[in-house]
C-alpha cells in the first residue's frame, strides 16, 4: 500500500526487517467493563516479502513466497537396545511427534493504548525473526477473552455499553487498534 500521511515505513535500504517483539493495544478499552487480560493471536496470513541483497545499491529485487510455520519434532537419544530391534525405523521410534506438522499459534495479551510507547514488558516475542512484510495480518479477538459471554464482550468492545433504558449502545467502544512491531533489520548491501 501506499505511504499516506501519518503513516510509519521501514527503512527500504535494508533488505531484510525482522520482527523482535509484537503487541497490541486497543484505544479506550480502559473504561469499558471488559475483562482486564483480553488476548489476541496476530497471524501472518499472506505472502513475505523481502529484498534481496545486491551489489548494487539501486537494485532491490523483491522475492515473495509463502511461509507454513511446521514444528521440528525433537528426537530422542538412541540407545544400542534401539538399533538391535529388526523393526526400529527414525521417523517412528525417535521422534517425539509428527514430521512438519502445522505449529499452532498462541494467544498473546493485548493491552489498554494509554498513548505512551510500549514498553518491552508489553511485547509478546511469539513472532520472533518472522518478516513485518507481509501481504496480510489477521488480527483474531476471541469474544471469551474479553468476558464470560463473548458475544456479549464483543459487542461491548465494538459498540460500547448498553445503555440503562436498554434501548441499544452508547457507540463507545474501542476506538482504535494499534499493532506494534519492534524491529531489527540487515544491512542491503554486500
Amino acid at each position: 500500500k501506499q505511504l499516506g500521511p501519518g503513516d510509519h515505513a521501514f527503512d527500504p535500504s535494508r533488505f531484510a526487517t525482522r520482527i523482535r517483539g509484537t503487541g497490541v493495544y486497543f484505544t479506550a478499552y480502559g473504561g469499558l467493563p471488559l475483562a482486564s487480560t483480553p488476548r489476541v493471536y496476530l497471524v501472518p496470513a499472506g505472502d513475505d516479502f523481502l529484498r534481496a541483497p545486491t551489489s548494487d545499491p539501486d537494485s532491490f529485487p523483491v522475492r515473495q513466497w509463502k511461509v507454513l510455520d511446521q514444528s521440528i519434532p525433537v528426537p530422542y537419544p538412541i540407545n544400542t537396545s534401539d538399533l538391535a530391534q529388526e523393526d526400529w525405523t527414525p521417523l517412528d521410534d525417535m521422534l517425539d511427534g509428527p514430521f512438519g506438522a502445522q505449529r499452532r499459534f498462541s494467544a498473546f495479551r493485548a493491552w489498554d493504548d494509554d498513548g505512551t510507547l510500549p514498553d518491552d514488558s508489553r511485547l509478546d516475542s511469539r513472532l520472533i525473526s518472522r518478516s513485518v512484510w507481509n501481504s496480510r495480518w489477521l488480527l483474531i479477538i476471541p469474544g471469551g477473552t474479553l468476558l464470560g459471554d463473548g458475544n456479549e464482550g464483543l459487542d461491548t468492545f465494538i459498540e460500547g455499553q448498553e445503555l440503562p433504558d436498554g434501548s441499544g449502545r452508547d457507540g463507545q467502544g474501542v476506538s482504535d487498534i494499534r499493532i506494534f512491531f519492534k524491529t531489527y533489520a540487515y544491512e542491503g548491501l554486500k
